[in-house]
């Protein structure tokens, strides 16, 4: 047992990082850090499944991985997944094994998520708390972009354009042509385009930028003498282009400070962060390396935190009294969170709430029995005393739970309320997605809410890979129909058009 040590583990779509820090003074201290070029979002077939070889590296990665973290205490490791398994059709398939090489559970990350780690971590190097920030994320597979003042994030968005994904698409040859950049540029000025009106609205003072790419950049700039700050500026930029240019291949690219594993998808994440600054009209971007690491210690610190009269902490203990599956109620709570981001709600936060705390306790009703397991749970929650709830409160998670499957008896009188409405379709929903009982990812989907209908909008091929849910998820349509509140699931045709 390592007391006082905790880790984390990025499993990105360049690389697989795992970081392991000490506890000091309620901060994380780094103390090791191990780095595996994996190319996972290099991997992906145009079938969009995760080749063999490029899964037998990452599995190669994380047996290294799982031999460091022998003997951790599973409450001090932390191991998230972003865009490439995100994605991927077969993800399934590469997570079983990656999770038996490692000995701890991988949690696949929304893009929100992701942004979120980012920005928490770029605030505990710069804790600033008077101004708005704009922080950058451009990973192998994904871009992505959030803003805040001080610690409390405004808005949040995530594209699909990364320095592995962006390279292989428009630079597969290795050629460095005019020709080739403005392709990638433009085809990246369109996506982040549809971001820029609802993102400059909110006056940002300072821009920091973390991942791999732009650190890499910086340090160029570093070594190439431009700034001793290592700042990002657009001339900077035009300096590392006008040299990809004259090396005319990626692999003649020599430039000062850059390395070859970064060499190899500098053109993708070049074009990514250039379409950023036209966008934005961004001036410049301060470098903060390892910032999504940085947030998930600073999460894990916070779980650990011992709060008897905390909120959280009674909810864990009786989590513990019960014997609940923890992983499970977690991966219940993130897809309905996911879910309840497309209804865009004025009032987020109050149903966030219910579905998290429903989530946390729903299976607590398995230690009296497997079966009718909801009302056995609602029962023992008519007879607890919870840390900090309200009665009203602790009377709607009865409701939540008694109502978390099957058919929806007794609702009439809660269905007046609009907040436990929104959170009893997100958690019984997230638990129709989650059945398998395993990581899932729920990037293809998004849940609607428009003139008193629920839609639940999939990427085209979605519904075709996934029958078992389908069935679910009429059966659920079925069971909201007899109290007069339609949920419809549909392909998303625009995304169908355009692909």
């Amino acid at each position: 047992m390592y007391l006082g040590v905790i880790a984390v583990a990025d499993l990105g779509s360049n690389s697989f990082k795992l970081e392991l820090a000490q506890i000091k003074s309620g901060r994380p201290v780094t103390t090791e850090t191990l780095k595996e070029s994996v190319r996972l979002g290099g991997g992906i077939t145009k079938s969009g499944m995760l080749s063999k070889s490029a899964m037998k590296r990452g599995w190669d990665a994380l047996s290294k991985f799982g031999s460091r973290l022998r003997g951790f205490d599973p409450h001090s490791v932390k191991i998230i997944a972003t865009q490439t398994l995100r994605t991927a059709k077969n993800a399934d398939e590469f997570l079983r094994q990656a999770e038996e090489q490692l000995g701890f559970p991988i949690e696949v990350i929304s893009g929100r998520e992701e942004a979120e780690l980012t920005y928490l971590g770029v605030h505990q190097v710069f804790p600033i708390e008077d101004e708005t920030n704009l922080v950058i994320d451009i990973g192998g597979a994904s871009t992505e972009l959030v803003v805040g003042k001080g610690a409390q994030i405004l808005d949040v968005s995530s594209e699909c354009v990364g320095s592995v994904s962006w390279t292989k698409k428009y630079f597969s040859t290795g050629e460095l042509t005019t020709a080739r950049f403005k392709k990638a540029v433009d085809a990246a000025e369109v996506l982040f385009k549809k971001d820029r009106a609802r993102f400059k609205k909110y006056r940002w003072q300072l821009v920091f930028g973390s991942s791999g790419i732009i650190s890499a950049l910086s340090l160029i700039n570093k070594a190439s003498g431009n700034t001793t700050s290592g700042a990002i500026t657009p001339e900077s930029l035009t300096a590392v282009y006008e040299a990809c240019i004259a090396a005319k291949h990626i692999k003649e690219l020599k430039l000062p400070g850059l390395k070859e594993d970064r060499r190899d998808i500098l053109a993708g994440g070049l074009s990514a962060l250039i379409a950023l600054m036209r966008v934005f009209e961004i001036q410049q971007i301060a470098a903060v390396s390892g910032a999504t690491r940085r947030g998930a210690l600073k999460t894990l610190i916070d779980d650990q935190s011992d709060h008897p009269i905390d909120r959280t902490a009674g909810l864990r203990e009786i989590q513990q009294r019960y014997d609940v599956d923890v992983t499970h109620a977690k991966r219940i709570a993130k897809i309905g969170n996911y879910l309840l981001d497309g209804l865009a709600l004025d009032e987020r936060a109050p149903v966030a709430r219910m579905i998290d705390d429903a989530a946390a306790l729903h299976e607590i009703g398995f230690a009296v029995s497997r079966i009718n397991m909801p009302r056995h749970s609602a029962y023992i929650l008519e007879n607890l005393n919870l840390v900090n709830f309200h009665p009203d409160e602790q009377s709607r998670l009865i409701a939540l739970i008694r109502a978390q499957s099957g058919k929806l008896k007794k609702l009439q009188p809660w269905m007046s309320d609009a907040q436990f409405q929104h959170a009893l379709m997100c958690f019984r929903v997230a638990k129709v997605l989650g059945y398998a009982r395993r990581s899932v990812s729920v990037d293809a989907l998004k849940l609607e809410f428009k003139d008193t209908q629920y839609k639940l909008v999939a990427q085209a091929g979605w519904i075709e890979r996934n029958p078992q849910i389908i069935w679910l998820l009429n059966c659920e349509s079925n069971y909201w129909e007899r109290l007069g509140v339609t949920l419809k699931v549909s392909i998303d045709v625009e995304r169908l058009v355009a692909s």
